[in-house]
């Protein structure tokens, strides 16, 4: 997707909820699970970054933010993990590559850290213990979260009402949706 239409979603993000107005005409796919952990700003649009971290492999993680593009969100499939897959460390890579933000489909550590950052982060819950390395995750890797299938690639909207990915392969769909949306906001219809 172009940078237009990253800055188009940007400044949708102002006009009020985004997240839903994309859900309701199928633009893009609800993550519907709740996010106990909100850290940063409410609000982020970028490209994705993911990874599957598989039972918990945090090497493939930072291999992943080390790779983050300024813009990029980082997205990890870590739901069957025991321990953090994200924490200060990491945090600290993806802030110093301009990531605008992170969700992590499993467990983080080191919060007050992350806070500091101000990066933004959205995940299942916090944990101290790290999880372990055991070379089960994958770089690139299309991940699953709430049954919504997430690529590198794909765009990712988050607001005060949840998170939504918009399919690459929606890039049609989304320049009429931000057409119709601007035309709105302007009072055209």
């Amino acid at each position: 997707m172009s940078c237009q239409v990253l800055q188009e979603l940007n400044l949708l993000l102002g006009t009020g909820d985004l997240t839903c107005e994309l859900s309701d005409h199928g633009v893009g796919k609800a993550l519907v699970s709740q996010w106990p952990i909100q850290l940063g700003t409410e609000t982020f649009v970028g490209v994705a970054r993911t990874v599957d971290a598989g039972q918990g492999d945090v090497p493939s993680v930072k291999a992943t933010a080390s790779q983050l593009a300024k813009g990029e969100v980082l997205i990890v499939n870590a739901i069957s993990a025991p321990g953090a897959v994200f924490g200060g460390n990491l945090a600290t890579i993806a802030t110093e590559r301009g990531a605008v933000g992170v969700v992590v489909d499993g467990l983080v550590r080191d919060v007050p850290q992350i806070r500091r950052l101000g990066l933004t982060v959205r995940a299942r819950g916090a944990v101290p213990n790290r999880s372990v390395a055991d070379g089960s995750g994958v770089v690139g890797a299309q991940v699953h979260i709430d049954g919504v299938a997430v690529v590198s690639g794909d765009i990712v909207v988050a607001d005060g009402s949840g998170i939504v990915v918009i399919p690459a392969t929606h890039k049609s769909e989304l320049e009429q949706f931000i057409v119709q949306a601007r035309s709105t906001s302007r009072g055209e219809e």
